[in-house]
């Protein structure tokens, strides 16, 4: 059988709801342009998985799942690809047989046998017989030896950051406590930041660095992953993120995550109803030192900010965004491309959620295009007095 062309594909995308075939397994509720419940894939208490129709596509922010329409009917009907595509074909009215059905006429065994919900449960218990013929019996021994080995790789990611974690030092008196004094950081250095005088760089193969070690905690407090901001002295007596001058990528590579950070945060206070929550570790000490009083936690990246998973307590959180340039992007499934702000929309997808949690979730953004809150209180020296209050 040929490939499924992509305008068939897109023909059902357009004609199917995605929200419409999730929601009868999972019970949703619209906020603004997306559809948002409880993940079926992980169990969780505040609804972090999201379905947008306009996009065609299902996200959890808890978990990571992700898929369209094709992606969502394999996993929970048990259906191969070309499976999934003559059911959803079905649904919506489109011929597929010409791309999913054998020449001798009939269906492929994943499709017309009724055992495949009883085939996925077989399969999440981890028996070796599935339902749904050879292929799929095939194709199930191979999801789960790679869901083994992912399993296997993570845990050795966690061992080795939480090695690093114990290996590190407390940060004061370091070129840790110096590099972010003078970022223009004036509030206490809390124990969640360490320093490790010598930490191996993945891109410089393996050559170690000074760096800043940052403990990721999970939802449950839990302590899987570190963050590592890699330093090298600036010639004049202090210390910069590592960049060129090392052999790094510019703007990148100084910041790396290492173990499971996944919905976790960098927390630098306790939490509370008001607390705040910013992007990068400098930005949130910078609220922190701008507004005394006022805790942050850092989550990371745009990505992160998306999908942290903040305690039941923080019922008024401030999410404060990076006011990022807008930039281009382009891919195989947008060839087109499309601009994005990454810093904004990230902060915009956790109000959105928070709102969705029954909280009340408070924006800030710089001003100026380009600044995050460090870059505008080292410009005028307040960057958001009464604003992060």
């Amino acid at each position: 059988m040929s490939r499924v062309p992509e305008h068939i594909l897109q023909a059902i995308r357009d004609r199917l709801p995605l929200s419409g075939i999730i929601g009868r397994h999972v019970r949703l509720k619209r906020t603004g342009a997306d559809h948002t419940g409880l993940c079926p894939f992980h169990n969780e208490r505040s609804p972090s998985f999201t379905v947008n129709d306009g996009k065609g596509f299902y996200h959890c922010f808890g978990c990571g799942a992700h898929g369209d329409i094709f992606r969502w009917l394999a996993e929970n009907e048990g259906l191969d690809f070309r499976a999934a595509v003559a059911r959803a074909g079905d649904l919506a009215g489109v011929d597929t047989r010409q791309w999913t059905q054998p020449a001798s006429g009939h269906l492929t065994d994943a499709v017309s046998k009724p055992e495949n919900a009883a085939a996925r449960r077989l399969r999440a218990a981890g028996t070796t017989k599935v339902m749904g013929g050879p292929e799929a019996a095939a194709w199930a021994a191979a999801r789960r030896a790679r869901e083994e080995e992912q399993r296997q790789s993570l845990a050795k990611r966690i061992a080795y950051a939480l090695e690093l974690w114990r290996g590190a030092q407390r940060i004061g008196g370091t070129p840790g406590e110096v590099y972010f004094r003078g970022r223009g950081i004036t509030c206490d250095l809390p124990v969640s930041l360490r320093f490790h005088p010598a930490v191996p760089h993945p891109m410089l193969r393996w050559r170690p660095l000074p760096a800043v070690v940052a403990a990721v905690q999970k939802p449950d407090a839990q302590l899987l992953g570190v963050w590592r901001i890699y330093l090298a002295p600036d010639g004049k007596g202090g210390w910069r993120k590592a960049g060129v001058h090392e052999g790094l990528p510019p703007k990148e590579g100084a910041k790396l995550g290492l173990g499971d950070v996944r919905g976790g945060a960098v927390r630098l206070c306790r939490a509370y109803s008001g607390l705040a929550v910013a992007e990068g570790i400098e930005t949130a000490l910078a609220v922190m030192s701008d507004t005394p009083g006022q805790g942050c936690w850092a989550a990371l990246s745009w990505g992160g900010m998306a999908g942290i998973v903040l305690p039941e307590i923080v019922t008024r959180p401030l999410i404060i965004m990076d006011h990022d340039s807008a930039r281009f992007e382009a891919s195989k499934s947008r060839p087109f491309g499309i601009w994005r702000r990454p810093g904004i929309e990230g902060g915009l997808r956790l109000a959105y959620r928070c709102i969705a949690q029954r909280r009340h979730p408070r924006l800030w953004l710089s001003a100026h295009e380009g600044n995050d809150f460090l870059d505008d209180l080292v410009a005028s020296g307040s960057a958001g007095r009464g604003v992060a209050a």
